[in-house]
């Protein structure tokens, strides 16, 4: 439950789902180092699985492994619904419990440098044969599910693609936002640009730093944590601010519009948000990013080099007017695809199909 798309999802989706008389019990596992848990995990009720870590670890995994069939033995689950590659393989390996097993695909390793081609290949062959163990797959995004069984993984089992939820954030006054994310702000920025994520390669956030170069007149901030922060911050501009983990309902407050510089994406919760309340985005055409903004209308799908985002980023600085019509689109067109009803609504109707 690190702090990012998965765990917002899941701290909307539980409490929809208890709503819906679903009670349901949350285990998770330990963030891997440099990373922060997520401050909003869901009061539904959770286990943690001590053992349970990103890294791979024979020893661990196994015990995170008895950890999660002791867990299952004493809830005795109907349905058992994994999320993330270690506990999904975890979860349907498991024959202690004769539960449905469902898995979600909230994006996919098929373009992550940080793994290898061959982890890539072995990563592939563990899902399609767990496909085998799945009776249900829900993909975050319709590209997704179309990558994925393209390569075998998930054919011929029921599945779904169901868009997140999110409820609908509070903004704040800038001044109220300026001061909890605890940055200046003067007259002297042009604009305010935001990006949000996990300070990892597939992100690429050294590509972010370098548009905040080219435009010294604008604000650029970053929100989030990683790895690769420290040294990251030892290059930055001077007109760019390292804010860590921040409250969302502050960021989307001060921000004009965002931009995400990713290599692979399922559907990000992060660029979701930044539509609902009105902000545009500039990000790379990866994964289902495309099924969030319509582009050229709420925001630009670019080809992910630099000097692509480079020229959108542009547009939005210097065309206030074009700022003010993308971020009309935005609004309309977001809320009526994406709730934390109709989350837990579709989700609610998958596990009836799955359980009949």
């Amino acid at each position: 439950m690190n702090s990012g798309g998965t765990a917002t999802y899941l701290n909307t989706l539980i409490p929809a789902l208890n709503a819906q008389d679903i009670e349901t019990l949350l285990l998770f596992g330990e963030v891997a180092n440099g990373e922060s848990e997520d401050l909003n995990i869901s009061s539904s009720g959770f286990v943690r699985i001590k053992n349970l870590r990103r890294e791979i670890s024979p020893y661990r995994d196994f015990l995170a492994y008895q950890e999660f069939n002791e867990e299952v033995q004493k809830f005795r689950p109907d349905i058992i619904h994994s999320h993330a590659f270690k506990a999904g393989l975890i979860s349907r390996l498991s024959r202690i419990s004769q539960a449905k097993r469902i898995h979600t695909f909230h994006g996919h390793h098929l373009y992550d440098p940080e793994f290898n081609s061959i982890e890539i290949k072995v990563m592939n062959c563990v899902e399609r044969k767990l496909t085998k163990r799945t009776n249900g797959i829900i993909y975050v995004g319709q590209q997704v599910k179309i990558e994925l069984e393209g390569l075998g993984i998930g054919e011929k089992v029921d599945s779904v693609s169901i868009p997140p939820g999110i409820d609908l954030p509070k903004l704040m006054a800038k001044s109220e936002a300026t001061k909890t994310l605890g940055i200046e702000f003067a007259d002297k920025w042009k604009t305010v640009v935001l990006w949000m994520g996990r300070f990892v390669e597939v992100k690429r956030p050294e590509e972010y730093i370098a548009v905040a170069r080219k435009f010294p007149e604008s604000l650029f901030l970053m929100a989030g944590d990683g790895p690769l922060r420290l040294e990251l911050e030892k290059s930055a501009p001077v007109n760019l601010r390292f804010l860590g983990w921040q409250p969302r309902e502050a960021l989307l407050s001060i921000a004009d519009f965002v931009v995400s510089t990713s290599r692979s994406e399922g559907m990000p919760l992060s660029l979701i948000e930044a539509q609902v309340v009105g902000l545009p985005v500039v990000a790379p055409r990866v994964g289902s990013v495309s099924e969030i903004l319509t582009d050229e209308k709420s925001g630009y799908l670019v080809n992910a080099s630099l000097a692509d985002i480079e020229v959108k980023v542009r547009n939005l600085i210097e065309n206030k007017e074009l700022l003010r019509n993308m971020s009309q689109v935005a609004i309309e067109n977001s809320k009526r695809k994406f709730g934390a009803d109709a989350l837990a609504q579709a989700h609610h109707k998958f596990y009836a199909k799955i359980t009949q």
